[in-house]
C-alpha cells in the first residue's frame, strides 16, 4: 500500500514544487471543490532532508487561476508536538478573501486508518491569516506505525511513525469585474517520526 500511495500522491503532487459549523461566507453560494491530495508517502534518501511543500494550481469557473500550497510534508516529526506549516496562496487576477482554514470532514481527516477504525488522530490550529498565507499549527498523537523494506532483502530500511491531516483552505476568489467563487482547496499534512535507528527520508 505504501508504493501506491507514493506513485498516486506524486502523481497528484507533481504539478510544481516550492522551499481539508464555520460561518457561511458572504460570496454567492457557489462553490468548487477540490479535492485533497492523496497521502503523500516518500522513498528514502539515505539521509536528512528538510520539509518539502508541494504546489497545485487550478483554473476556477470565473476565469481565475488560483495557486496554493497543497502538501507540506515534515520527515523529522516527533509524535505529540506543535508542528506549524504556512500554506500560501495566489490569483493571476482580481483578488482573493480568506474565509476559514478547516479540519475536512468525515472519517478521513486523519489517516492512514485502520481495519479496526482510527490509526492516527490529531488537532489543527489556524493563525491569523494575512496576505494570501496563513501558518496552521497541527498535532498528531497517535500515529501510524509503518515499515518498507525497499531492497525487499528481508531487512526493513525505514521503521517509524506517519500521519496525514486533510485539511480545506476556504477563500472567496474575484475575478476582479465582480465575479466570485467561494472554493474549498484541499491542504495536506504528512508527517514522519523515525523510529530509533531509522533517518528521516525525502522525495527522490
Amino acid at each position: 500500500m505504501f508504493r501506491h500511495l507514493f506513485r498516486a500522491g506524486f502523481v497528484a503532487l507533481a504539478i510544481g514544487l516550492v522551499a481539508c459549523g464555520e460561518s457561511a461566507p458572504t460570496a454567492p453560494d457557489v462553490s468548487v471543490e477540490l479535492s485533497p491530495t492523496a497521502d503523500l508517502t516518500l522513498p528514502p534518501d539515505g539521509g536528512t532532508c528538510p520539509d518539502v511543500y508541494y504546489e497545485q494550481t487550478e483554473l476556477l469557473d470565473n476565469g481565475v487561476t488560483v495557486a496554493w500550497t497543497s502538501t507540506i510534508a515534515g520527515f523529522e516529526y516527533a509524535e505529540g508536538t506543535d508542528y506549524v506549516g504556512t500554506v500560501n496562496w495566489s490569483v493571476d487576477q482580481g483578488s482573493t478573501e480568506y474565509t476559514a482554514f478547516t479540519i475536512r470532514n468525515g472519517r478521513n481527516a486523519w489517516t492512514p486508518r485502520g481495519k479496526g477504525g482510527d490509526d492516527v488522530n490529531g488537532t489543527m490550529t489556524p493563525g491569523t491569516a494575512g496576505a494570501g498565507t496563513v501558518d496552521v499549527t497541527v498535532n498528531m498523537t497517535p500515529m501510524h506505525a509503518s515499515e518498507d523494506d525497499y531492497d525487499l532483502d528481508g531487512i526493513n530500511d525505514w521503521e517509524g511513525q506517519i500521519g496525514n491531516g486533510h485539511f480545506w483552505l476556504r477563500l472567496r476568489v474575484d475575478d476582479g469585474e465582480g465575479d466570485t467563487e467561494n472554493v474549498k482547496l484541499g491542504v495536506n499534512f504528512h508527517l514522519e517520526d523515525p523510529a530509533d535507528g531509522f533517518g528521516s527520508r525525502c522525495p527522490s
